[in-house]
């Protein structure tokens, strides 16, 4: 068997999901008008980006152990199927949130043009709105704030149309092997991208070859599972609590090394990031009755893992720091928030998902 031997349902996975997206909230909100001051301090802005990076192992852990398990019982994938699910929990709501908020831009209530760092006034918004809706708003650097989060949902669709591809051509087992080789490869293109592009952070952290190991990390965890739980001193090392710290400590170098060495935030601490990130995940679903598995296990988590996809979209447009309107403003922002996904949630993804947490 091939695919991790996990149940089909995991609680702890699904809460963690939602803690990933409270974290992008925090980190918006707390740049956001009227925000306290215990939380616009530091670099708790960039907590943002510690969340999509949970995201981005995860979901590399989730669809590779779904399109594990299909191989084992068919010994093959079908492309289609797969495209098919995919579009099921993603378009819909994204669809609708990008029809709100054009209709919105059109009727004049938002504005979504933007002046560039040279102070250039950006005309139209539809370049912005095609890179949305092809799914390439990775590979922009300036942005529209309405749009600019969609930038990690085109890295995931960009993994979603490559890796099931690479499976069927190479196999799960040379898969993973293919999937080491590009994990190691990509800090190099980090530092040739970071070298010359005069250090733009902006490419270095979004476009797809620069952090398609995330979610590569992720995929190469579930590939290994098995494996993992046969060598028993490793597996008995990642269900202690001295594997969880070491899961926690490669993280936090990941993200602390940009207060002393952004370059080597940027070009190597990505990599610790997604090696924690994946040590955490693995030590969550081998002890889920541990006391982290606990912790991500509890109700609101998991709630908020639920919607977890439609907070992430809905959260973007009362999260706007340049803006002081009512809506925008902390700490109603996060009601409004929750609210606006939970309408996406309930009145458009669920009835495509059938109530299943985003996968």
């Amino acid at each position: 068997m091939l695919a991790p031997n996990l149940s089909r349902r995991i609680p702890c996975l699904d809460g963690l999901r939602g803690f990933a997206v409270l974290v992008v909230l925090l980190g918006h909100v707390s740049a956001s008008n009227g925000a306290p001051d215990f939380l616009n301090f530091g670099y708790i802005h960039s907590l943002g980006n510690v969340g999509v990076r949970i995201f981005f192992v995860l979901s590399g852990f989730l669809i590779t152990t779904l399109l594990l398990r299909e191989w084992d019982a068919t010994q093959s994938i079908s492309l289609k199927n797969f495209y098919i699910r995919r579009i099921r929990r993603i378009v819909p709501a994204f669809a609708a949130y990008i029809i709100i908020i054009w209709t919105l831009y059109l009727w004049g209530f938002i504005e979504l043009r933007y002046h560039l760092y040279s102070g250039t006034l950006v005309e139209s918004a539809i370049p912005d709105l095609i890179r949305a809706v092809t799914f390439t708003a990775n590979f922009h650097h300036d942005y529209n704030w309405y749009f600019n989060h969609l930038w990690s949902l085109s890295v995931e669709e960009q993994f979603y149309l490559l890796w099931p591809l690479a499976l069927i051509v190479r196999g799960p087992k040379r898969g993973l092997y293919l999937a080491l080789v590009v994990i190691f490869l990509v800090p190099f293109i980090r530092w040739y991208m970071y070298m010359n592009l005069d250090g733009n952070y902006v490419a270095v952290s979004r476009e797809f070859q620069a952090v398609c190991d995330a979610l590569l990390t992720g995929a190469a965890s579930a590939m290994a599972y098995n494996a993992v739980s046969a060598n028993k001193q490793l597996r008995q090392t990642l269900e202690s609590i001295v594997g969880l710290m070491v899961g926690v400590l490669f993280l936090a170098i990941g993200y602390a090394s940009v207060v002393i060495r952004p370059d080597f935030s940027y070009i190597v601490g990505q990599s610790f990031s997604n090696i924690g990130l994946a040590i955490i995940i693995q030590h969550l679903v081998r002890r889920p009755d541990g006391l982290a598995g606990r912790f991500v296990s509890n109700k609101v988590f998991v709630y908020f893992g639920l919607i977890s996809y439609s907070l992430y979209l809905w959260q973007q447009p009362f999260t706007y720091f340049k803006l002081t309107s009512f809506e925008s403003s902390y700490p109603q922002n996060i009601l409004f928030s929750i609210v606006a996904a939970c309408l996406s949630y309930y009145l458009i993804e669920r009835k495509f998902t059938g109530g299943e947490a985003r996968k």
